[in-house]
């Protein structure tokens, strides 16, 4: 907990982590694969704190797609051969056809959009955020599971600062009703020289968001007139 406030600066911050871990996991669920799956997990309140459970699952397999924590992977640029896929601990892991096929599909179902992305000079196409990462499910080794999930939905480009590509995300309906694809690794450090691209269709869509509100307000005016004695309360949520 102590360590999550420094990163993202805030309680509040840490807390809205910790929701952004199940609504990446829901929204994967919602693609409705066979072969992808992410573990049962909840929050819960312990004493004051609180924290996420996610149930263990049996890998079978190093990571398969996506970068581990960066303490257990190559720390260096001096540390990687011109292949080192096959390091226990990858920069960024190479999936197999099977699944990149998998994920790409998986993305399209649920409107992100695949990117490149870069780490220690390392470059792989992803559909997925960097962070998030894929292994064999199983002993039998019939399908995936996808963990540290709380960056699948895209960021929002709201009151933007240097965190805000951990905290704020857009709502997954959003996606949906405009019929967009974002890249989960928009506005982070992650994104190759291309990035800009993806970070502009982020707050084109956040600019359209706030176009919309004028209209909304003009109709909450139209309905206090129609019915005065009543008090209406609208809180616009802009970000998850």
């Amino acid at each position: 907990g102590e360590r999550g406030t420094t990163i993202v600066g805030s309680l509040e911050g840490y807390t809205k982590i910790l929701k952004h871990e199940l609504h990446g996991a829901e929204m994967l669920e919602t693609a409705a694969s066979e072969k992808l799956f992410t573990p049962p997990s909840y929050i819960l309140d312990l004493g004051g704190v609180r924290v996420l459970v996610v149930a263990l699952v049996n890998t079978s397999s190093k990571c398969m797609a996506g970068s581990e924590d960066v303490r257990l992977g190559v720390q260096t640029e001096a540390d990687i051969a011109p292949d080192n896929d096959n390091h226990p601990h990858p920069v960024i892991a190479r999936p197999p056809p099977a699944l990149t096929v998998e994920l790409a599909s998986v993305a399209a179902t649920i409107h992100l959009s695949g990117h490149w992305a870069e780490r220690l000079h390392r470059r792989r196409f992803l559909h997925t955020p960097i962070d998030m990462t894929v292994y064999r499910y199983g002993s039998g080794g019939y399908g995936w599971v996808a963990l540290k999930t709380r960056r699948v939905v895209p960021p929002s480009a709201f009151g933007f600062r240097n965190e805000n590509y951990l905290v704020s995300r857009v709502r997954r309906e959003l996606l949906a009703l405009h019929n967009v694809a974002l890249s989960s690794d928009a506005l982070s450090p992650f994104g190759d020289n291309r990035r800009n691209w993806h970070d502009g269709k982020v707050r084109s869509l956040s600019a359209k968001l706030l176009s919309t509100l004028p209209a909304i307000s003009a109709q909450l005016d139209d309905e206090l007139t129609k019915t005065p004695d009543t008090k209406l309360y609208l809180r616009v949520a802009t970000a998850g």
